[in-house]
């Protein structure tokens, strides 16, 4: 009843305050007749009660989109808290109360720096300095801390406003979980950190250039040598071994700068230990060179192979084959793996898979590679599998013969001492 008193008393004043401020607007009864007055107060009524319902509604709208965007505020999927100028918190959604880990009533009227890793506090100074001073939307990463959870890396986009509440200004922010990410990029640069440690310790020089040529990345072994980054990498500083040329083309821009006698240790060891034939020739077939199972193959040391062309090695009616397959792989043509025969030293012809590589050095084919595979023994074999069914025919009638014959001798000699019993 008190409270009820007091708001009367309020509107009077304010009425009294109205009349005093507006004294002409005020109508004089006394000229009016009784029902032009009651006519007058009928009508006042009227319009009082329609502006009254025009509230209403008007009320019922404003709360209708004051409860619409307040859910909005309260489940974004942003947290949202806005800051005073002693930098506690004022207001807060749900959101922000879920990512750190508290009640929504527990994050009020606190400062901002008790959920800020210790780490991150002068990050947050400095960009809460720049907010302040900015018109425009800023932006940072912290650290943030998470009541009885982990700490979550979080993306802050802060603005300040001018409160019209006699608050001063306030600094609204929103702010997203980005720790996945963020962990993702710190293991990238951890992992990339730990690759060019062990290129550094390489003892070799390896260097990553563009589709320039240009440098990119080179190791401690490549910059002692004059490689610089961003310079066009010189020819002189790649290896120049058509093997090693062709990894580089398959690669496109990876080049190793490998020393000569490592290099060349290394070649012989891959070569040498391999189960197939290898041979290096020339475009015009002249072998370069080849390894210890092209000498057992063949029957030709080295130092005598290289003294000979492919065609040594081919039979005379497929030397016109063999000089369209080199000048179809010298323009380009990739020839896929395929069956054809050999002739070693003794004469005896061999039946041999043939594998071309094409050795590209600076965009051009300069040698071509061939690995050679015996397959005679899966010929012989593969034959002797095609054979298999005709020998077992031919097994089948000789026992069909055989037993035959064991039977009709078994019956002939039944049918002579059939006769001799009768004649007795």
């Amino acid at each position: 009843m008190k409270k009820n008193l007091v708001a009367t008393t309020t509107l009077r004043s304010r009425v009294v305050k109205f009349l005093e401020k507006g004294p002409d607007t005020i109508v004089d009864a006394s000229t009016m007749t009784p029902e032009r007055l009651i006519e007058e107060l009928h009508t006042h009524q009227i319009e009082l009660e329609m502006q009254n319902e025009d509230l209403r509604l008007a009320r019922a709208n404003s709360e209708r989109l004051q409860a619409r965007y307040a859910d909005l505020y309260e489940f974004a999927p942003v947290g949202y808290i806005t800051l005073g100028d002693n930098s506690k918190i004022v207001e807060a959604n749900l959101t922000a109360a879920r990512l750190l880990g508290v009640e929504k009533s527990q994050i009020m009227h606190r400062p901002f720096t008790d959920f800020v890793d210790p780490e991150f506090q002068d990050i947050l100074y400095f960009h809460l300095a720049k907010v302040r001073k900015s018109e425009v939307h800023e932006s940072c990463e912290l650290k943030l801390k998470k009541c009885a959870g982990k700490p979550f890396y979080a993306l802050l986009e802060s603005m300040a406003i001018c409160s019209g509440e006699n608050r001063g200004t306030e600094i609204r922010i929103s702010f997203s979980n980005i720790n996945e990410s963020k962990l993702s990029v710190i293991a990238l640069k951890e992992s990339a950190d730990r690759n060019e440690m062990l290129l550094n310790l390489l003892p070799q020089s390896a260097v990553l250039v563009d589709s320039d040529r240009k440098v990119i990345v080179a190791n401690r072994a490549a910059r002692s040598r004059g490689v610089k980054l961003g310079e066009p990498c010189r020819a002189e500083n790649l290896a120049e071994h058509p093997f090693e040329a062709v990894r580089n083309e398959d690669l496109q821009n990876v080049g190793f700068l490998v020393d000569e006698d490592t290099y060349r240790q290394r070649l012989i060891t891959v070569i040498d230990d391999s189960n197939d034939a290898v041979c290096l020739m020339d475009l015009q077939g002249n072998i370069k060179a080849w390894n210890q199972m092209a000498e057992k193959m063949y029957g030709y040391p080295a130092s005598e192979a290289t003294k000979m062309s492919v065609f040594d090695l081919v039979p005379a009616r497929l030397k016109h084959q063999t000089s369209h397959l080199l000048s179809e792989i010298s323009a380009g043509v990739l020839v896929k793996p395929f069956e054809t025969r050999r002739v070693a030293r003794d004469g005896s012809v061999l039946d041999v898979c043939l594998k071309f590589t094409r050795m590209v050095q600076h965009g051009k084919i300069v040698a071509i590679e061939s690995t050679d595979r015996d397959i005679n023994s899966h010929n012989l074999l593969f034959a002797s599998l095609q054979d298999l069914p005709r020998r077992i025919i031919v097994a089948q009638e000789e026992e069909r013969s055989r037993i035959s014959q064991v039977l009709h001798s078994e019956f002939g000699q039944a049918l002579i001492a059939l006769k001799l019993f009768t004649v007795v």
